[in-house]
């Protein structure tokens, strides 16, 4: 893959990759935003102008349609870091991370309850996103809910979910849709399937082996997905409190932070492997804050910088 593939953002390449199989599948001539299928960087104006091309042509409510294009999202390296092992509030959390790491001009404030969300839709500058731009980003969030709960997913303008905006899977929409500041996305009641732990194995004492310890504690970080590990969920997932984690990890001269570093930079070198997906998404989908924070810690475990790491790979 050229250098500038590898080096490009991948968010807002993503959302309209999702937008235009939408189109797709609704059998809607579409137009790509770029010249060319390369993961070129993607500015707010091509976007904007994408939003508005599908609007003015095929109406507001296509661009909440076109949400039927995440189902060759959901197995990617970014699709499945959103969604593995979510629920509702983690996923729409994940979200905001993703909007943090690649510091979004737009982004999205939410209030989750346990059956809906209030979803505002933000600029960090003006102009303000448009009703066009909330609604395609607010249909793939109903559609990726949906992959979630399995429960029928609405959009609307209330709290009380009176006449529906939008609904999926079955795509039904009502017109005419009034800009607002305030959305609301609602689902069925939803329970997650219990994460049972499978390393009650962990004896009662402090005499544990190095491999015992910390290989557990690598296979739990994996388990609670590298956008959500820290030491809470991770002890929590091994059935520890976190006082009896620090206690085993630190009679073996381990660090829990750096265990979790370790993970991180392991499952990036494996994925930076792979043509298809660039810098920046390799460091969102392994739990990184942001690009550089990436590149940081991957140096200093590995000596090199990612973009190094590949060529040196490839030699």
């Amino acid at each position: 893959m050229s250098e500038i593939n590898r080096n490009a953002g991948f968010a807002s390449r993503t959302m309209l990759d999702i937008l235009l199989a939408g189109l797709n599948k609704l059998s809607l001539p579409q137009r790509s935003p770029t010249n060319s299928n390369d993961k070129v960087h993607i500015s707010l104006e091509t976007k904007r102008e994408f939003v508005s091309f599908v609007s003015t042509h095929y109406g507001l409510t296509t661009l909440l349609k076109s949400s039927v294009g995440i189902d060759g999202f959901v197995d990617t390296p970014t699709g499945k870091a959103l969604l593995s092992q979510s629920t509702p509030h983690s996923f729409l959390k994940k979200w905001q991370r993703l909007e943090r790491y690649i510091h979004s001009n737009h982004y999205i404030e939410c209030d989750v309850k346990p059956t809906f969300a209030r979803i505002s839709h933000k600029s960090r500058k003006h102009p303000m996103p448009t009703v066009e731009e909330d609604l395609a980003i607010l249909g793939v969030i109903c559609g990726l809910i949906n992959h979630i709960t399995g429960s029928r997913v609405t959009l609307s303008s209330n709290e009380s979910n009176q006449q529906p905006i939008f609904s999926y899977p079955d795509l039904t929409t009502c017109e005419p849709i009034e800009p607002t500041g305030e959305w609301y996305v609602h689902w069925s009641p939803y329970s997650p399937p219990s994460k049972t732990p499978p390393l009650q194995d962990i004896p009662k004492s402090d005499s544990l082996s190095t491999d015992g310890i910390i290989d557990k504690t690598k296979r739990a970080i994996y388990s609670v997905g590298l956008l959500e590990a820290n030491m809470l969920n991770t002890a929590k997932f091994m059935a520890l409190s976190t006082r009896s984690m620090q206690r085993y990890l630190n009679a073996n001269n381990a660090k829990f932070a750096a265990i979790l570093q370790e993970v991180r930079v392991h499952h990036a070198s494996h994925l930076l492997m792979s043509e298809y997906l660039s810098f920046a998404e390799v460091g969102f989908v392994c739990g990184f804050s942001d690009q550089a924070h990436f590149n940081r810690i991957f140096k200093k475990w590995t000596g090199m910088s990612p973009k190094q790491y590949c060529q040196f790979k490839s030699d």
